[in-house]
């Protein structure tokens, strides 16, 4: 009879190690991509060097587990999530041959793009918002799909055949710097700003007051609802 230590001690086997598998390899995938996105930029760099020097294209990396390119008045921040997830029972990928042959498969790191002005680092805007532009899971075996904005949402989303290489890293990168530079900043509604205080003035020459994103425009603190 299976005592629940021996349930426990499956349960490592089938569960834990697996997850350390998976988080290991989206640790490598990750830093594959660290260097897709250096390379991307030093070659964008030059061409766009040649149009039109003001134009920033530059690579980052602040810590092990996030990067970000800038491309103009843009900033794409690539983050890994430094734990592993599964998906609820009425998620598809549970449909498919592939996670039915085994269950383990199912197991995925999350790397998720977010969409910034560049100006909010620059300026040390701390009350302006990004945007998730797309989200990548891949398990243990490098199969992979992708959640995300317009293209990104259908191009990416064969996880039972899809394989993670450099040249899907690739397209999936310049597939997400395309919609970013495609999804401008827009001007605000005038009567949502036409009314300031004082304080708020004296504020916005510091930055601490002032939030702005792509879908608002730039809009003050308490203000967004105004009639």
């Amino acid at each position: 009879m299976e005592t629940k230590r021996d349930k426990i001690y499956d349960l490592f086997k089938t569960s834990s190690c697996t997850k350390q598998d998976v988080f290991q390899v989206t640790g490598e995938v990750f830093d594959e991509i660290k260097s897709v996105l250096q390379n991307i930029a030093e070659e964008y760099a030059k061409h766009v060097g040649e149009v039109d020097e003001r134009v920033k294209i530059e690579y980052s990396s602040e810590s092990p587990y996030r990067a970000q390119i800038q491309f103009g008045g843009d900033l794409l921040v690539f983050q890994m999530h430094t734990n592993v997830f599964s998906f609820e029972k009425e998620h598809h990928i549970w449909k498919t041959s592939y996670v039915k042959e085994d269950e383990s498969r199912v197991y995925c790191g999350i790397i998720n793009v977010y969409n910034f002005l560049a100006d909010s680092f620059k300026f040390g805007r701390l009350n302006d918002a990004g945007y998730l532009v797309s989200r990548l899971f891949v398990n243990r075996e490098k199969h992979f799909f992708v959640e995300g904005k317009k293209e990104l949402n259908y191009l990416f989303n064969n996880f039972v055949d899809g394989k993670l290489t450099h040249e899907v890293m690739t397209d999936i990168i310049e597939s997400s710097i395309l919609y970013a530079i495609k999804f401008e900043l827009q001007t605000p509604p005038f009567a949502n700003m036409e009314r300031i205080s004082v304080n708020q003035m004296n504020q916005l020459s510091q930055n601490n007051n002032l939030g702005t994103d792509k879908q608002l425009g730039f809009r003050l603190k308490g203000n967004i609802n105004m009639e």
